[in-house]
């Protein structure tokens, strides 16, 4: 895998919006804390979004040489078509939600152990890995063990 002017395109431009907002990050952590900038604990967050955001301009400059904004930003548009469609993408997007579901959602409002033993049937169940049976057999003896791992074993409370 070489030098790719369309994906170096789309990785700087993400990487700058990601730049800008743990910039915007530091500028609000400086705000509430109210120190000078040298003692605040917004310095570090602020050299590492300027370093990040430097760099993904440099590489943003580098992938649109010779072809321009324009001819770069149409490869990119039409590749990312191109995995939009491809069916590898809905199963990765699905996996993500569920991921999503489970970590923002499901542990908040569940004992862990039923927002786990929840999302273990969800993800084995929506890959097809196995006949339902062992779907609900999995992620019972998965959840049972890593509880009594935690709890009994090392005596560490779970969420």
């Amino acid at each position: 895998m070489g030098n790719e002017p369309r994906l170096n395109l789309i990785s700087s431009t993400l990487l700058t919006v990601l730049s800008l907002a743990i910039l915007a990050g530091s500028v609000g952590i400086h705000n509430r804390t109210a120190e000078p900038l040298h003692s605040s604990p917004a310095l570090m967050p602020a050299l590492l979004g300027g370093a990040l955001l430097v760099a993904s301009l440099l590489l943003l400059r580098q992938s649109v040489r010779g072809a321009g904004v324009r001819a770069r930003s149409r490869e990119a548009v039409s590749w990312l078509a191109g995995v939009a469609r491809h069916p590898d993408t809905r199963t990765t997007v699905v996996g993500l939600l569920l991921m999503a579901i489970y970590t923002f959602v499901l542990v908040h409002v569940l004992q862990f152990w039923a927002a786990s033993l929840i999302f273990a049937i969800a993800m084995l169940a929506f890959l097809r890995a196995v006949r339902w049976y062992w779907v609900l057999v999995i992620s019972a003896a998965t959840v049972g063990a890593i509880v009594v791992l935690f709890t009994v074993v090392f005596n560490i409370p779970l969420p």
